[in-house]
């Protein structure tokens, strides 16, 4: 059975502890997005001369049908003709080395209207997938099981921004409860483990954040909120905030 996983997400999550949401915004309201999977702890635990073997060092940026084709462990989750059309407007930043490790998924500069409505229809998109393979199951037996699309639903986020005010939603569509049950299908042991980061740059700075844990950076600019898995999958709306500028 193949491991189709958009963002490789059940391979790390038994190993990555931080996944950092990552989005730049400009006066203007254009939206540069990224989601980033630590990678770091993963590779220290895969034996060195294995590594080796593999092409290791890796510092590369890959389009969707790039790594597909790339024959390494990351084109797993790439291979399918559903995933790649999911997935064909990010480039993926793979990098693996002594010192530091990840994997990023990046979307190019869209601007609000752009960048909600890729998210509605990247969320519709699977939530369709994952019922039609959840349908295709019932009459498969387990050696032939299809495997859902594991995608965070919590980052499908819906962004509005103005000059005095910026407010992150999300998810955009709420995923149905059968397909969610299988998504989180035994996470429950991890999902402590897992910790949910988000960092959204302005230019403008900020007065207020709706959060009380969010921290500020020093110039005031960027809001960071840290919080574990388990509390964005029990609740994506944990992650909704609001900021207010000067």
């Amino acid at each position: 059975m193949k491991q189709l996983s958009i963002l490789l997400l059940g391979f790390f999550l038994l190993t990555s502890c931080e996944i950092t949401e990552k989005v730049y915004i400009d006066k203007q309201g254009n939206v540069s997005y990224s989601s980033n999977m630590d990678l770091t702890q993963m590779m220290e635990m895969v034996p060195k001369d294995e590594l080796k073997e593999n092409d290791y060092p890796i510092d590369s940026i890959f389009t969707v049908d790039g790594i597909a084709k790339s024959q390494t462990e990351f084109s797993k989750g790439f291979e399918g003709d559903e995933e790649k059309e999911l997935m064909k407007n990010f480039k993926i930043h793979v990098k693996l080395d002594d010192d530091e490790s990840f994997m990023n998924m990046i979307l190019d500069k869209k601007n609000l209207n752009e960048f909600n409505s890729f998210m509605s229809n990247l969320s519709s998109d699977i939530e369709r997938i994952n019922t039609k393979r959840l349908k295709q199951n019932e009459k498969l037996p387990d050696s032939a099981q299809l495997d859902l699309i594991d995608i965070p639903i919590f980052s499908m986020p819906k962004l509005s921004y103005n000059k005095k005010s910026f407010k992150r939603t999300g998810p955009i569509k709420s995923i149905t409860e059968s397909s969610k049950n299988e998504q989180m299908k035994g996470m429950e042991g991890l999902k402590d483990m897992v910790r949910f980061k988000l960092e959204y740059h302005f230019e403008r700075p900020i007065k207020s954040v709706s959060d009380k844990s969010a921290r500020l950076s020093p110039n005031g600019k960027t809001v960071y909120i840290e919080k574990p898995m388990s509390i964005a999958v029990d609740d994506p709306k944990a992650f909704d905030f609001e900021v207010k500028f000067k």
